[in-house]
Formats: structure tokens, C-alpha cells, sequence
């Protein structure tokens, strides 16, 4: 196990290295911006675990177990490549468990921040979800016509 995390540490490295003779050679190509950090390998690896584990108490529909994970890899990884999964599926878990706030802002990261991902159409469907519950929860008058009781009664 060792040996292979270290080949990929060893790769990285080179591939850094690859990245500053490149920097250093065609110095315009530096100006155009900063190059992102390069990704871990063992945090990522982590992280793909805590997803795959993430996505098998979803489809339990074991909500606070998927949220534990999902929440992990949220708070230790937040560049990890597919965090856009994650929020979605942590929106879905929140939604789940009656925490809509939460709900809420998990989706609509996807929506805002992830514009070309796979889960944008389905965070818009659970955010209609949501918004369509909120309105059926409101507590409704016996009497036809306005929800409002009217003073005194």
C-alpha cells in the first residue's frame, strides 16, 4: 500500500516539477494566471471512499449515515474533483431529514458553482421539491378563502 502512495506522491512531484520548468521557460505562460494546486492523491483517495461509502447509506435512504461521510469529505476536502456529488447528495440527505435550510444551500451550490455538472438538473428538481413542500407545510385556515383568521375568533 505504501509503495504505491509512494509512486503517486513521486508523480506528483514530477509532474510539479514538469510545471515550474515550464513556468520558468515560457515565463508569458505564468503571467496568464496561477496554476491550482495539485490534488493530493491520499486525500483524494480518502475522499472517493468516504463518497462510495456516502452513496450506499443513500441508497438505504440511511440519511444520517450518508450525511457523516458526505459532511467529511465537505469539511477535509472542499477542492476534492467531485464535490458537486457531494453537495447534491448532502442536499438530498438535509431535504431528507427536514433540515431545508441546509437542504437549500447544498443545492443551490451545485446550481451556482458547478454550472456543468451532471447533478445541476436534478439540485434544481429537489430545490422545486422544497420550495412546492414549503408551500403545502403553511398552516391552512378551515374556512375557504384566506389563511388568516381574522382578529378576535
Amino acid at each position: 500500500m505504501n509503495a504505491g502512495i509512494n509512486q503517486a506522491t513521486a508523480a506528483v512531484r514530477y509532474l510539479a516539477a514538469i510545471a515550474l520548468a515550464f513556468a520558468i521557460v515560457f515565463p508569458v505562460a505564468a503571467q496568464r494566471g496561477s496554476i491550482t494546486a495539485p490534488i493530493d492523491p491520499e486525500l483524494e483517495a480518502s475522499s472517493r471512499h468516504n463518497l462510495d461509502v456516502g452513496r450506499q447509506y443513500f441508497k438505504k435512504k440511511a440519511w444520517t449515515g450518508a450525511l457523516g461521510r458526505l459532511e467529511e469529505i465537505v469539511a477535509t476536502n472542499p477542492e476534492f474533483t467531485k464535490i458537486d456529488e457531494v453537495y447534491y447528495l448532502a442536499g438530498v440527505c438535509y431535504a431528507r431529514t427536514k433540515e431545508v435550510k441546509l437542504a437549500r444551500e447544498m443545492l443551490q451550490k451545485v446550481v451556482d458553482e458547478h454550472t456543468e455538472s451532471e447533478f445541476v438538473k436534478r439540485a434544481r428538481e429537489e430545490l422545486a421539491k422544497l420550495v412546492n413542500q414549503a408551500g403545502s407545510d403553511a398552516p391552512r385556515s378551515s374556512r375557504s378563502g384566506s389563511r388568516i383568521n381574522p382578529p378576535g375568533r
